[in-house]
């Protein structure tokens, strides 16, 4: 008779893939511009919460990704997120479907996370959430670093995109899932970060 130790397989420590890896993540910060910016509730501290998050991406060697909605007509992005961008796509569609291109070398390399902030919730967030899972990608909204002009709009989005199976994390989730352990050469970095969010 077999013991029970030899019928089962042994407990494997393995990461969860639920969590949100460095390594397979891109940040992709959506129409942070000028004259939609102002109307926005909170968006002082989504602007904040996007440079910390900007900071964190240069620790964690995770790679960005900008658009802008019409920038003829709404603005540039706003600083101190512009000029730490770099690679900013204009676009005309809500979504920044039109822009999927240019993830492709991310895709190809191994990087099937998109890490979403930006505005708005509701429209821009929202339908490029649901474009990035019908591409196959794993989709992750920053809930505190998005925003909308009408809280209801805003409540609506996250809970349609939690639906649809988006994980909703906050800043601080992320970026402690990107660190992953407190022996990693920049925890104490991400920490500072963490504090002054």
């Amino acid at each position: 008779m077999t013991s029970s130790k030899t019928q089962n397989p042994p407990f494997k420590a393995v990461r969860s893939p639920g969590l949100v890896a460095a390594e397979r993540s891109v940040l992709v910060v959506v129409d942070v511009q000028e004259k939609l910016l102002g109307s926005i509730l909170g968006g002082e501290q989504i602007v904040q919460r996007i440079d910390t998050m900007l900071a964190a991406t240069k620790l964690m060697n995770v790679p960005l990704f900008g658009t802008e909605q019409y920038p003829e007509r709404l603005g540039a992005t706003v600083e101190p997120i512009q000029s730490k961008l770099g690679n900013i796509e204009s676009k005309r569609m809500f979504s920044f479907r039109e822009c999927f291109a240019d993830l492709q070398a991310f895709w190809e390399g191994g990087r099937r996370t998109i890490v979403l902030c930006g505005i708005e919730s509701h429209v821009c967030i929202l339908q490029s959430a649901f474009d990035l899972l019908a591409g196959g990608w794993d989709v992750v909204v920053v809930i505190d670093a998005i925003g909308s002009r009408k809280m209801l709009d805003h409540q609506c989005a996250l809970e349609r995109m939690k639906q649809a199976g988006v994980k909703l994390l906050t800043s601080e989730m992320v970026m402690f899932e990107w660190c992953e352990t407190s022996t990693h050469p920049n925890f104490k970095a991400i920490s500072q970060l963490v504090k002054g969010s």
